[in-house]
């Protein structure tokens, strides 16, 4: 017999993910109701406000010159960190790789007992 799912309380909205395994929820109160999101899906809402190769929160003092915008959304990355990272594409074609992939996550998924990755740890705290 299959135990009961979780209360509706302890599962993102967007996405339907449950706590526990590398699945954090945060509560925050969205168009006059509070809503709780998995911290992928948070971060999915929010490109602009961070660099979504390196995830160095912007203070909005960053120069235009030193970043770059992606082709299909809100996401602003660190010239640097995409020129340096070669397994993106160039400069002047630049996705950040919630675009690029379909099925891009922000976590790497775990196994019971397996500890969050470092890139998932420094995501997540």
């Amino acid at each position: 017999m299959n135990p009961p799912p979780p209360p509706p309380s302890s599962s993102c909205n967007t996405c339907g993910a449950f706590t526990g395994g590398c699945t954090f929820l945060h509560s925050l109160s969205y168009q006059a109701s509070s809503r709780r999101y998995c911290t992928d899906c948070l971060l999915k809402k929010n490109h602009g406000l961070f660099c979504p190769i390196c995830f160095q929160v912007y203070d909005g003092t960053l120069s235009p010159h030193l970043r770059l915008l992606c082709l299909r959304c809100p996401a602003i990355a660190h010239r640097s960190c995409v020129t340096s990272n070669s397994g993106l594409p160039s400069a002047s074609y630049f996705k950040c790789p919630a675009c690029s992939d379909p099925n891009f996550s922000y976590f790497r998924p775990r196994r019971e007992g397996e500890e969050l990755d470092p890139k998932s740890a420094m995501i997540s705290g």
